[in-house]
C-alpha cells in the first residue's frame, strides 16, 4: 500500500513539473518573437551603426616619395570602405610629418571630396608640401560624413 501511495505522489510531482516547464517554455517563445526584427529593420540598424563610426570602416594605405624638385611629396593613397551598407563622403585625411628622430614637425588635414561606396576601394594621388628635415610622413583618416 505504501508503494502505491509513493508511486502516486511521485507521478503527481513529475506531471506537475512537466506542466510548469511547458508554461515557462511558452512564455520564452513569446518573448523571442517580440525581439525578432525584419530584414529592413536589421539593415537600418546596421546602417545607423556604420554611420556613427566611419573611421572604423574606412581604411587607408599607400606610398609616398618626393617630387622631382623636392618641394612636394607625392602620396599614392588607397582608401577602402569596409562598411556593408554605409557610404561616406568628404573623407578627412590627417597627415603628420616626422624628423629623423621621430619628432613631429607639423601636421594638417586634407579633405577628399569624393563618395566612397560600401565595399569599394579608391586609388588617389595627392601632392602635399615638403619641409626641411622631414624624414617620414604618416596619415590616417580622422573623419568622414555619412552619404545617403
Amino acid at each position: 500500500m505504501n508503494c502505491k501511495l509513493t508511486f502516486i505522489i511521485f507521478s503527481s510531482l513529475i506531471i506537475t513539473s512537466c506542466n510548469s516547464g511547458t508554461s515557462t517554455l511558452d512564455s520564452t517563445n513569446s518573448n523571442t518573437e517580440e525581439t525578432i526584427k525584419s530584414p529592413e529593420e536589421l539593415k537600418r540598424d546596421l546602417k545607423d551603426i556604420e554611420f556613427e563610426s566611419p573611421t572604423e570602416y574606412l581604411k587607408t594605405s599607400g606610398t609616398y616619395h618626393p617630387t622631382f624638385l623636392g618641394n612636394k611629396i607625392k602620396v599614392d593613397l588607397k582608401i577602402e570602405n569596409n562598411a556593408t551598407i554605409a557610404s561616406y563622403k568628404d573623407v578627412v585625411v590627417h597627415f603628420t610629418y616626422y624628423s629623423k628622430t621621430k619628432t613631429e614637425i607639423r601636421s594638417f588635414d586634407h579633405t577628399i571630396y569624393e563618395i566612397f561606396k560600401p565595399g569599394t576601394t579608391k586609388d588617389l594621388e595627392i601632392k602635399i608640401d615638403n619641409y626641411d628635415e622631414v624624414e617620414t610622413i604618416n596619415w590616417d583618416i580622422s573623419q568622414a560624413s555619412p552619404y545617403q
